[in-house]
Formats: C-alpha cells, sequence, structure tokens
C-alpha cells in the first residue's frame, strides 16, 4: 500500500483493536513488528473495552494509546469515566506514549479533556466540518495527529483541543 500510494511511511498509523490481538498475540507481536520496522506509526483502539492487559503494552511495540470513546460519552456525568481517562493518559505518559481521546463530539467534552490535560483528541466536533470536503485538505488545515518531533500521520484526529 505504501509503494502504490508514494505515501511515506511515518506518515501512516494503523490503528490496532485489543480484540483483534487477543487471537493469536505471538503473531501480532511479530506482523507489529515488522511495520514498525517499516516505520508506520502503531495505535492501540479501543484500550480498556476488550481484553485489557498491560502486559500487551509490554510486548506491543505501539506508539499511541486511544481512549475509547464510551469513556468520553460518559464525561460531564460519570466520576468514573474521568478516574479511567486520567488512568489511561497517566500510562501513555508515563510509558511515554501519545494518547487520543476518541470520539469528542461536543464542546464541554473537549473543555473537560482540555481540564484534564488530554492535547489530542478525535471525533465528530473536529472532523464534522470535513464531511463534505475531500480529506486532503482537512490535512493541510493541521487536523492530524502527530508527535512534536513526527511529520504529520494520515489520521482524522485533532492535536491541541485549545
Amino acid at each position: 500500500m505504501l509503494t502504490s500510494t508514494a505515501l511515506p511511511a511515518p506518515r501512516l498509523c494503523l490503528e490496532v483493536t485489543e480484540s483483534a490481538l487477543i487471537r493469536d498475540l505471538d503473531q501480532a507481536v511479530r506482523v507489529l513488528k515488522q511495520f514498525k520496522q517499516s516505520g508506520v506509526s502503531l495505535s492501540l483502539d479501543d484500550l480498556g473495552t476488550g481484553y485489557s492487559s498491560l502486559s500487551y503494552l509490554k510486548r506491543l511495540a505501539v506508539d499511541s494509546l486511544k481512549i475509547d470513546k464510551s469513556f468520553v460519552d460518559d464525561l460531564a456525568t460519570d466520576d468514573d469515566s474521568v478516574t479511567f481517562i486520567n488512568s489511561i493518559w497517566s500510562l501513555g505518559g508515563a510509558l511515554n506514549l501519545d494518547v487520543v481521546a476518541e470520539g469528542v463530539e461536543s464542546q464541554d467534552q473537549a473543555e473537560i479533556l482540555t481540564g484534564l490535560g488530554c492535547e489530542r483528541a478525535q471525533g465528530d466536533l473536529f472532523t464534522s466540518r470535513c464531511r463534505h470536503l475531500r480529506f486532503a485538505p482537512c490535512l493541510k488545515n493541521n487536523r492530524t495527529t502527530t508527535r512534536r518531533s513526527d511529520p504529520p500521520r494520515a489520521a482524522a484526529t485533532h492535536s491541541g483541543l485549545q
């Protein structure tokens, strides 16, 4: 795919769900290492909704964690969701991983996440304006997930919630 599209590997981030990894963890580790060696970034998606195990994070060479939408949905009404998000955010920081809040649909959610220190988010709040446009112009408008030292990746994620 990278060859046929001429997309530089560092601009691609593959999202892998926990449930996809659980089927054959050893095979998943081998395949993900190959992607990493080619320069592709990896994100563990839907963290906390599947068969979560911290040993996965130790064995998998992921670059980022994605906080599942189910935690973001209840931010304003459920203190436990705030606790889970804070915990995932702290874990990601301790492991030097990017953390992305998934499914942000309202300004209230974005403000709460900003107050929690979350710098990256993904969801309709940021992409609804892109639906009737081509994807490329949205990327040019800084709608990508980036680590400060990395070039922009092809993802519909907003960096900086403010």
